[in-house]
């Protein structure tokens, strides 16, 4: 019964559904204790060369987390309406973007998100699809294509 339960927790945040996470904290830190072993997923990127922004994240037991160092556009560009831009300014009212120039900011602490869209979105300062915007580090398969193998497996 275990192992369904484990199996059922994998598979039903790859078709977006949570409904059996945790409900945790958004904000994670890289030195909390760790109690038993965690699901991770392999890193992630979603770079905009045009503006010198990189950043890295990991699925960690059904959450998309972005890592602490990665970057995000300094301002918001995309639409002024929406969850996303509103997000965008609790972030850096929060201090979770920090360190900003004209250019970037850069995340001052794990941050984990509903999903890789909303990730992307932050890291972008505009709506983005997530599942094509992450591509496995030094590769470019999507994370699309990646959940797409894990599932076959």
């Amino acid at each position: 019964m275990a192992f369904f339960i484990e199996q059922i927790r994998t598979v039903l945040p790859v078709l977006g559904l949570d409904f059996l996470r945790d409900p945790t904290t958004q904000a994670t830190t890289q030195n909390q204790p760790e109690t038993a072993p965690r699901q991770q997923s392999p890193i992630f990127e979603c770079t905009l060369a045009r503006h010198g922004v990189t950043a890295r994240a990991q699925e960690i037991e059904g959450e998309f987390i972005v890592l602490a160092g990665s970057n995000a556009r300094s301002k918001w560009v995309g639409t002024e309406t929406g969850s996303y831009k509103r997000l965008f300014d609790q972030l850096l009212a929060d201090g979770v973007l920090g360190e900003c120039d004209a250019k970037r900011c850069q995340f001052t602490c794990d941050y984990a998100f509903s999903s890789p869209s909303a990730a992307a979105a932050i890291v972008s300062g505009r709506s983005a699809n997530g599942r094509i915007s992450w591509q496995l580090e030094n590769s470019k398969q999507s994370y699309a294509d990646w959940q797409a193998a894990q599932l076959e497996e």
